[in-house]
């Protein structure tokens, strides 16, 4: 550390003639407790082994970085398969993060499903609001899970798997399914209002083709 307060590595390198060889290193004189000058092969040994050419860290841990290629494999299916490889095989203090695409995705994933939960939330006051209950609101809502098995049963019958696009895309069906939902209890409670029974109600309101009027 400088005054200038900033941080230089400095690094010491003998002459080539005092390290061309491990009999030139454990020749080397150092001075001992006593202050006496004894060889270096006196006090240490040198054994040969190997290790990585370059240590690469993130946020102060080390890391091993492994690129792959999915080769028309969708990236949650590949992720699945990694995370299945890895669990239980990884020493310990070593675990796995994701990073570029997969880090992507995660994160979109995250807040995919943030954006749903504030959406429901939302439709929810909007509709309690509208129809002036808290009942009601959660009648039209309970279709709401139904179209979500019927959108993961159509990617499982498909073979696709849950991507962002799926994940698009079911937020837009609950949308449809929720104003079809509305339609049908907003005409219902019109017909019990024009004096029609609970059940024949729900009977005429949910008839294919039958106008909302």
């Amino acid at each position: 550390m400088f005054a200038d307060g900033e941080r230089h590595d400095i690094r010491l390198r003998l002459d080539g003639e005092f390290r061309n060889s491990r009999e030139d290193l454990l020749a080397l004189k150092v001075r001992s407790t006593s202050g006496a000058l004894v060889q270096l092969g006196s006090v240490v040994s040198i054994d040969e082994g190997s290790g990585p050419a370059r240590i690469e860290r993130q946020s102060r841990m080390r890391q091993v970085t492994v690129f792959a290629s999915l080769e028309d494999k969708p990236l949650s299916v590949a992720m699945a398969e990694v995370d299945a490889a890895a669990a239980g095989k990884l020493p310990k203090g070593v675990r796995a993060v994701w990073g570029g695409m997969a880090d992507v995705m995660r994160e979109s994933f995250a807040s995919l499903t943030a954006a749903l939960v504030l959406a429901i939330l939302i439709i929810y006051l909007v509709l309690a609001a509208q129809f002036e209950s808290w009942v009601h609101p959660l009648t039209i809502m309970i279709s709401l899970p139904l179209s979500v098995v019927g959108a993961i049963g159509g990617l499982l019958v498909a073979g696709e798997p849950l991507g962002i696009m799926a994940m698009i895309g079911i937020i837009l069906l609950m949308g449809l399914v929720t104003k079809n939902a509305i339609l049908l209890v907003d005409y219902t409670n019109t017909l019990r209002e024009r004096g029609l029974p609970r059940i024949p109600a729900l009977i005429q309101a949910g008839a294919p083709g039958c106008a909302r009027s």
